[in-house]
């Protein structure tokens, strides 16, 4: 079977979302490149937007479980499929496509590779701890996006980040929270002056280039446990990138949860530390405006209190100057005013309280006030 003949058949007649639909996914959005959705029931995920599948290519990539490749690959994982010959056939079967026989081809022998990310979903919580050693094959740099995020050359080498001369990605080591190596995320470095891009995916911002299911860890969290008990507060942000941010100036109680979604297993985490008496404040990036009043924004706040299971503070980034910023972008004194004026969302009864109106009802942010 010809996996190129069908691969045409699917991008000239633009049956990407169709697909998707077919495998049961859910959250399914059309970008102008790309579309999104998040995986099916049965995988018992929270990432929304997980899956991308590029629409002139069909490179696709599941980021909450480390699977890349193309359209077929992602069938393959999804359908359970025993390889991506069953997933050709499945799409064949499916839209009734016929090929010349003349057109047979043999597909990549990936049946290794699809048992063994089927025997790591199998597995109960918890990422595999691969050596230290695999670091040495990455070169450590001055990354100079990093340094524009402001995060100091000093800040680099305490998260460890490095280069990756074969996939031309910074390199951003992930630890447990016992602090033994787990995965290793790929961050894109823009195209050169020539306009050339350097990297085998170039569409894909991340990628994991030592793969792990990010969902189990919270980032950060091996190094800022300590301050995080002390402080008796924990802020939570969507990426890597603002812990880092947040620790170069200072501010040294937080984690990442690395998506748009907090994780079942991350949420069990972080309900441990508000046990211990940790206040919680789950610090959202620009694109999510919590104020609206309306249906899409009230299923994601309900969604995000079933998981976290407890009473929490969502504090949404401030009217930024660009369209998309991440709460720490700018700096210590601007992300501190944010926290202590925010407008406050109580992912139980959905209410907004405006600072005026925090002043006048002398109403206390303490989250044990709001349990």
């Amino acid at each position: 079977m010809d996996f190129s003949y069908t691969k045409e058949y699917i991008i000239k007649n633009e049956l990407i979302e169709d697909i998707l639909e077919k495998m049961d996914c859910e959250h399914i959005r059309e970008s102008n490149n790309y579309f999104s959705a998040s995986l099916p029931d049965k995988f018992d995920s929270d990432s929304r937007g997980t899956i991308n599948i590029y629409k002139d290519t069909l490179i696709s990539r599941i980021w909450s479980r480390g699977v890349s490749g193309d359209i077929f690959h992602l069938i393959a994982y999804v359908m359970e499929l025993e390889d991506t010959r069953k997933a050709l056939e499945w799409v064949n079967r499916e839209y009734k496509i016929t090929q010349n026989s003349s057109n047979h081809s043999n597909p990549t022998n990936v049946n290794s590779w699809l048992k063994l990310l089927h025997s790591r979903r199998k597995k109960t919580g918890k990422n595999e701890p691969i050596d230290d050693s695999v670091l040495y094959k990455y070169d450590f740099v001055n990354a100079m996006p990093f340094i524009r995020d402001g995060i100091s050359e000093q800040t680099q080498i305490e998260f460890e980040i490095g280069f990756d001369e074969e996939t031309k990605r910074y390199t951003i080591p992930v630890r447990n929270e016992e602090g033994k190596l787990v995965g290793v995320k790929g961050r894109r470095i823009k195209e050169d002056a020539f306009g050339v891009c350097h990297s085998t995916m170039p569409d894909a911002k991340y990628m994991y280039i030592e793969e792990m299911d990010k969902s189990l860890e919270l980032y950060g969290l091996y190094k800022t446990l300590n301050h995080i008990l002390e402080e008796k507060r924990v802020y939570v942000f969507e990426s890597e990138k603002s812990v880092m941010q947040a620790w170069d100036f200072g501010v040294k109680n937080c984690v990442a949860f690395s998506g748009s979604n907090i994780s079942i297993q991350q949420a069990s985490r972080l309900r441990q530390l508000n046990m211990q008496g940790v206040e919680i404040f789950v610090c959202w990036d620009s694109d999510k405006d919590l104020s609206k009043d309306d249906k899409e924004t009230q299923d994601f706040l309900n969604r995000e209190k079933s998981v976290m299971g407890i009473e929490f503070n969502m504090v949404r980034t401030w009217e930024m100057e660009q369209e998309y910023s991440s709460p720490t972008d700018y700096g210590k004194e601007t992300f501190l005013q944010t926290v202590s004026k925010y407008d406050i969302i109580n992912a139980g009864t959905n209410f907004v309280l405006k600072e005026e109106e925090k002043q006048d009802s002398g109403f206390s942010f303490d989250l044990e006030e709001l349990l």
